[in-house]
C-alpha cells in the first residue's frame, strides 16, 4: 500500500511491505549537458562532487551512476555522513 504525505518520518510515496516495514524510493537526479567540445557531462545533484564526462550522453550517465554507488559505499565504509534519504532508497531494515 502507498502512504501519502509525511507521517512519522516516512517520506511521501513510501510503501509498506507484508511485514509492515516501509520502503522509500528516492531517485537521484542526474543532470546532463553537452560541452562545446562535444563531450557530455553528467552530475548527480544529491551527491556533491559526483560528476563525470563521457563521449556520449548515455556513456556519461552510466559512468556517473557507477560512481555514485562507489562514492556512497566508500562514505559508508569510512563512517562518513551519507544522507539518510539516500540510504533509505537502497536499504530496508526488516
Amino acid at each position: 500500500r502507498t502512504l501519502s504525505g509525511t507521517t512519522a518520518g516516512r517520506p511521501t510515496g513510501a510503501e509498506t511491505n507484508e511485514r509492515g516495514c516501509y520502503t522509500a524510493r528516492m531517485k537521484l537526479t542526474i543532470e546532463t549537458e553537452q560541452e562545446s567540445d562535444g563531450r557530455w557531462i553528467a552530475e548527480v545533484m544529491e551527491l556533491s562532487g559526483v560528476l563525470l564526462y563521457g563521449a556520449t550522453r548515455e556513456e556519461a550517465i552510466h559512468a556517473v551512476q557507477v560512481l555514485s554507488l562507489r562514492v556512497s559505499a566508500d562514505r559508508i565504509e569510512h563512517g562518513d555522513y551519507v544522507e539518510p534519504r539516500i540510504l533509505d532508497s537502497v536499504f530496508v531494515a526488516a
